[in-house]
This record gives structure tokens, sequence and C-alpha cells, in this order.
């Protein structure tokens, strides 16, 4: 279940794709990483998508949460939405197994966990 507000919707689309990432890269070591196009073009939209999340926060939001590198966080999307040919893809590694799962521990608790499903109800 996603929550509607707008902030908590894109708050709960960075945890979302955090965890996405997270789950990509589980085990993979550099080598694996550096050498795999296919994954790297997964990372760079894991993170595409998290920066495009964190240009849609609110104003007020980012400034109730001045912890994060919000500026950052969307420069890197930008870098990679428009200047591709200019990736390194040693920081991109950097920031999806550093700085994502910071970010996403960060955000975490701001987001309801969806309810359980009683199975039992069946």
């Amino acid at each position: 279940m996603r929550p509607e507000e707008s902030d908590m919707a894109r708050v709960w689309d960075i945890v979302q794709w955090g965890e996405r990432l997270g789950r990509l890269l589980k085990d993979t070591a550099w080598e694996q990483y550096s050498a795999d196009e296919v994954k790297q073009i997964a990372v760079e939209r894991c993170i595409e998508v998290i920066g495009e999340a964190v240009r849609s926060l609110s104003d007020e939001f980012k400034q109730q949460h001045g912890e994060i590198p919000w500026r950052e966080i969307v420069q890197q999307r930008n870098v990679i939405a428009h200047g591709h040919f200019f990736l390194e893809h040693n920081r991109l590694w950097r920031v999806a197994t550093v700085e994502v799962p910071r970010l996403v521990a960060q955000l975490a608790p701001l987001v309801a966990e969806p309810p359980e499903c009683d199975e039992s109800e069946d």
C-alpha cells in the first residue's frame, strides 16, 4: 500500500527503489558490478528514479529534513539523465552501496509499513 500524500508518496517511492537497489546488488562485489553492463544500467535507473522522486519533494519537506543532501541527490539524477556519457561507475557504486542505504535508513521510519495480511481470513 502506497501513501497518497504527495511528499509521503515520494518518500515511499525513494524507500522502495532504494530497497530494490539493495536487492539488485546483494552479494555483488565491485568487480562483478564493473563487468556487468546490465547491472550498471539497472543501478543507473534506480538512482535516477530516486533522484526524480527527491526532485518532486516539497521545499518544506526538504527543509524539515535538512540533514539529507537533497541537492546532491538531484544533481546525481541530472548527471544520469542528461550526462550519461560522463558517468563514473565507481562513483555510482559508492552511491548505490553507501549513500542510498543511508538515505533509506533515514526515510524508512517516516513512511508507515503496509498493513500485514491476515492469512487466516481465507
